[in-house]
């Protein structure tokens, strides 16, 4: 009689075999621990049978593949089953590009000067001297005193361009740039 043996913990289709008769009983035949006399469904790709609660079953079986974590890890599937069912995808997915929380004074004026709100004469200036280009300048001089002294001189002194610094944040929106745009400057400004 044609048995086909799984294996005791997954239930995989392990191969087939022969059972020997049982020498107790004529007619009967001994059928081993982890194999069945059902045959197994036909071959599938990218299935494999399993013998589980006395039926034979198809299962997703991607063994070898690499699939992806949420992270962009890749992750070499080694068991039988759906590998989105652990939450991994057979695509890598798109590492979004991280926004620097601040660029040097040098990177800001050159990003200012690149996306033209500024000219190369201004920029120059600025990181000369301090002075604020005059589209920088516009803005300031739209704000009430202490605060538009204090912005000159958080300009003239400012080694680095931090992205939540209520001054940034305040000439971004002079140019019509919401948050996305900043952080695109920002990336731009970075050299990422």
């Amino acid at each position: 009689m044609q048995i086909w043996h799984y294996h005791p913990a997954t239930g995989e289709l392990l191969g087939a075999g022969t059972a020997d008769a049982d020498p107790m009983e004529p007619g009967r035949y001994a059928i081993p621990a982890h194999a069945t006399g059902l045959e197994p469904p036909a071959g599938e790709a990218g299935k494999a049978p399993v013998f589980v609660d006395e039926a034979w079953t198809s299962v997703a079986d991607h063994r070898g593949e690499t699939w992806w974590d949420a992270k962009g890890n890749p992750i070499t599937v080694q068991w039988l089953g759906d590998p989105a069912a652990s939450e991994l995808s057979p695509e890598k997915p798109e590492t979004p590009i991280s926004v620097p929380q601040a660029v040097t004074r040098r990177q800001l004026l050159l990003a200012l000067m690149g996306a033209g709100i500024i000219t190369g004469e201004e920029a120059l200036a600025s990181a000369k001297t301090g002075e604020a280009p005059a589209a920088v300048a516009t803005v300031f001089d739209s704000l009430t005193e202490p605060d538009r002294t204090s912005a000159y001189i958080t300009w003239a002194s400012m080694l680095v361009a931090e992205r939540a610094n209520p001054l940034v944040v305040m000439l971004a929106a002079s140019q019509g740039m919401d948050s996305a745009a900043v952080d695109d400057f920002f990336r731009t400004a970075a050299g990422l």
